[in-house]
């Protein structure tokens, strides 16, 4: 993808994901690379500075051979002291779910380290057609709108990341078509019941669709989704933020996508990068409706999740 950006923007890229690769690194070293959590009142809530398997995939996935070998081995001696027996949680005070398991299971890939699925398929209960994020139902379904109820339901932006992991592991059998078209709009983006940025769940569906191969018109109608809601100063967003940015940049490189917008996003995203290499956002990353009054809403404050997303957009497009 070289060849869609000038050698000077070339260059530059070239530049920011040096100075991003060495914040990431330094985030590692230090173990910082948690997510603040709060609930309504602003309050830390109990998973509050947890979240490190979470961030280990964006980091790792953004660039895996990035790691000295000794901050692998801070990365795996959190995993290995999170590990439940195969499957994990978002931190050591939350249930193991499927969503945080497929995410450690595709990090330990991509650091070439072995792996077992027995975990993850605890989730998929005898019978069932469906993961469950949370084990314990026994027939989930799949829902979109977040509620105290729904929360043992599966999900489609957790599937989209299990799929991920099943097909890469030749068990692609498992991957239900059917969900995949049900879970995206008319409008082209995808449902996404826990983290509320529609690029989100959009790209990991188009991830998932571009290593598949079928389902060409969801495919289409999503990257005309992404294409069409790019701000006019190049960024992603309401208001343009570095997050959405990188999502939906990286929605548009994973899938082959080499429209005039994918330049554009990453001059938007060049201009954003702060002086230490980081990329900041105020978004809410995830949020739990914990009870119909309560609902707890996780901040990359540390700047890993957005540094990753945004240095793996800019690797992609100058074949780095």
């Amino acid at each position: 993808m070289l060849s869609m950006i000038s050698q000077t923007d070339a260059g530059r890229a070239q530049t920011a994901c040096q100075r991003a690769a060495e914040f990431i690194r330094s985030r590692v070293r230090e173990q910082r690379y948690s997510l603040a959590c709060f609930d309504d009142d602003g309050k830390p809530c109990p998973v509050h500075r947890q979240g490190h398997v979470f961030s280990s995939f964006f980091m790792a996935d953004a660039a895996p051979d990035l790691f000295s070998r000794e901050e692998k081995r801070v990365l795996l001696a959190r995993i290995c002291a999170e590990d439940r027996g195969g499957v994990w949680a978002y931190g050591p005070s939350a249930p193991p779910d499927a969503d945080d398991t497929a995410f450690t299971l595709r990090t330990l890939q991509l650091l070439g380290q072995p792996i077992s699925m027995e975990g993850l398929m605890r989730f998929l209960p005898p019978r069932a057609e469906l993961f469950a994020t949370f084990r314990g139902n026994s027939q989930p379904r799949l829902v979109f709108l977040p509620s105290p109820a729904d929360n043992m339901e599966a999900h489609p932006e957790v599937a989209a990341n299990v799929y991920c992991l099943l097909q890469r592991n030749g068990m692609g059998h498992l991957i239900r078509p059917d969900l995949i078209a049900c879970a995206q709009t008319a409008e082209g983006w995808w449902h996404s019941y826990f983290y509320p940025s529609r690029y989100y769940a959009t790209y990991f569906f188009l991830e998932l669709l571009s290593r598949i191969g079928t389902a060409t018109e969801l495919r289409a109608r999503g990257l005309r989704y992404v294409r069409e809601t790019q701000n006019h100063d190049g960024t992603w967003g309401s208001p343009a933020n570095s997050y959405d940015t990188a999502m939906a940049l990286n929605a548009l490189l994973t899938s082959g996508d080499t429209a005039p917008c994918a330049v554009r996003g990453v001059d938007a995203l060049l201009l954003r990068q702060a002086g230490d290499g980081s990329w900041r956002s105020e978004n809410v990353i995830w949020q739990f409706r914990f009870d119909p009054s309560v609902t707890w809403r996780a901040y990359d404050d540390e700047r890993v999740v957005a540094t990753a997303l945004a240095m793996r957009a800019l690797k992609k497009i100058t074949g780095a």
